[in-house]
């Protein structure tokens, strides 16, 4: 979600309900985070920003975050961070072509969705490597 979003986007991208997404804004608006201001061209609209503030804390929680998974990590080691990433990376390549009330996809469309995975792999690491 980047940009200014309305309180209605909100709820529908966090799958939340409005009176849910008020509740957090009006707690985020007194913390000084978000800022909410009437549409000028259609006042029925509110706009939902995020102030400087609520900018730098958001980078400060990412930051916590990161260190937090860096930490998990050095206590796992390689050889099982490894084993976890390839895992994950795994299970969202079926998730990716697993959809709820559809009929479960055939062996072909698996092999194809790892055929892709794996482009999606090399191409990434070519460009680590060009980084380099």
């Amino acid at each position: 979600m980047k940009g200014t979003q309305t309180p209605s986007q909100l709820a529908s991208a966090l799958q939340a309900s409005s009176g849910r997404i008020s509740t957090v804004l009006s707690s985020l608006e007194k913390k000084g985070w978000v800022t909410r201001d009437i549409d000028p061209k259609d006042r029925r609209i509110i706009r939902v920003n995020l102030t400087d503030s609520g900018r730098e804390q958001s980078h400060r929680m990412i930051e916590e975050m990161r260190s937090a998974i860096c930490w998990i990590f050095s206590q796992m080691g390689e050889r099982r961070t490894r084993e976890f990433v390839d895992l994950v990376s795994e299970f969202t390549t079926y998730m990716s072509i697993c959809h709820p009330g559809q009929p479960r996809p055939t062996a072909e469309q698996v092999r194809e969705a790892f055929v892709e995975r794996g482009k999606r792999v090399a191409e990434h690491m070519a460009a680590k490597r060009a980084e380099n």
